[in-house]
């Protein structure tokens, strides 16, 4: 069985320090770049919408990260993000399999200037100690570049 992580231990492993907490839902009060982690409570709990298709994404119910992400402004990232509906390329396909999930969603996030670089630290991270990606990363992005 993989360890277990959750975003303060994450972040804690990255030498990072998360700059809040919130709900799904909310907006996020930062207007900084950072990094953001969206997990959930109780991954034994979680339900795949079934109305849904979910192609290559498989629920494993193991780690409550769903989703490493990256930002250039935080709270306007997470705003399209929450505005996505499952499918569609925009505005933000990039993690989209987490809306197939039933179950209330928290963001952690950090602010921080070199965003690319430290979402690639936190995957990593992620990924050493998991054995595999977050269920909503679906690819490594090879670049670093900063995103939108």
């Amino acid at each position: 069985m993989p360890a277990c992580l959750d975003p303060t231990d994450l972040y804690k492993l990255a030498s990072m320090s998360p700059g809040g907490v919130t709900q799904w839902g909310n907006d996020v009060p930062s207007s900084a770049s950072g990094v953001y982690v969206i997990s959930v409570a109780d991954p034994a709990t979680v339900i795949l919408k079934p109305d849904l298709n979910v192609g290559p994404h498989i629920w494993q119910g193991d780690q409550p990260i769903v989703y490493v992400g990256r930002a250039k402004n935080l709270r306007k990232r997470l705003s399209q993000f929450r505005r996505h509906k499952f499918g569609r390329s925009a505005p933000h396909r990039g993690g989209q399999a987490i809306l197939l999930l039933d179950a209330p969603l928290t963001i952690t996030w950090a602010e921080v200037a070199d965003y690319a670089h430290a979402e690639d630290r936190l995957i990593t991270i992620f990924r050493e100690q998991v054995g595999r990606m977050p269920f909503g990363n679906r690819v490594r992005s090879a670049r670093t570049s900063p995103a939108p």
